[in-house]
């Protein structure tokens, strides 16, 4: 037999992993594949498959898994493109395919940072009561382009932002010891860590003063802020 009449002498189902497949090759075990490989490049009992050929093979398996990889990941929850790349990574696949499949993912609509962006600033501003300075910096650690985040944050209704802020300094005031000032402060300290802008802390923490002043005082919630809270 030449060296080029390479055969393949048996395929055989992993029973261990539904819908993949061994290949031998004039007898002897080459590689697995998965079966939409198999089917793609109608690898058979009996077929040849030359040494360029097997490298094609082998190279859409890596493209698959990795593809199939990130459908996964991204089905537990909307991710963005270098969540994408950095779990792929994680998983020992190379740069050059990453890239592919990233590509891949983002003409089918599977992944799109701006989306991703929009919805996740609405979600931590109206879920989780987090400030557009919070979004921001969240956004950049998710790789998140500066454009599509400002264009997230720009989307933000300041209305909005204001009584997110408000609703979450208002549960925790009843809590907070100290005069007049310090209590101001301390709410302060309190939204700037959770990210609500400067303009926006001042101005709920001194309405919150003011209403307390004229005995109009809060509930204390269910979820209170425990002495770690505070400055």
């Amino acid at each position: 037999m030449k060296p080029d009449d390479r055969v393949i002498t048996k395929v055989e189902a992993e029973p261990r992993h539904k819908g993949r497949y061994r290949i031998e090759i004039n007898g002897t075990y080459a590689f697995t594949v998965h079966e939409d490989v198999l089917v793609r490049f109608r690898l058979v009992k009996g077929a040849s498959l030359p040494g360029e050929l097997q490298r094609e093979v082998l190279e859409e398996e890596e493209r698959q898994a990795a593809y199939r990889a990130a459908i996964r990941y991204i089905g537990r929850a909307m991710r963005s493109a270098e969540e994408v790349r950095s779990k792929l990574e994680s998983l020992g696949h190379a740069p050059d395919m990453i890239r592919l499949v990233i590509e891949r993912l983002k003409e089918q609509g599977y992944v799109n940072d701006a989306a991703y962006a929009a919805a996740l600033a609405s979600q931590r501003l109206s879920l989780n009561r987090k400030g557009r300075l919070w979004i921001r910096r969240e956004l950049a650690r998710k790789g998140i382009d500066k454009q599509e985040t400002e264009l997230a944050l720009a989307a933000l209704d300041p209305r909005v932002e204001w009584e997110q802020a408000w609703l979450l300094a208002s549960k925790r005031w009843p809590s907070v010891k100290g005069d007049g000032p310090q209590r101001v402060r301390k709410v302060m300290n309190l939204l700037l860590r959770r990210g609500f802008p400067a303009e926006t802390a001042r101005s709920v923490a001194m309405k919150l003063k003011e209403e307390s002043e004229t005995g109009c005082e809060f509930d204390l919630p269910d979820d209170h802020a425990t002495g770690d809270d505070w400055d």
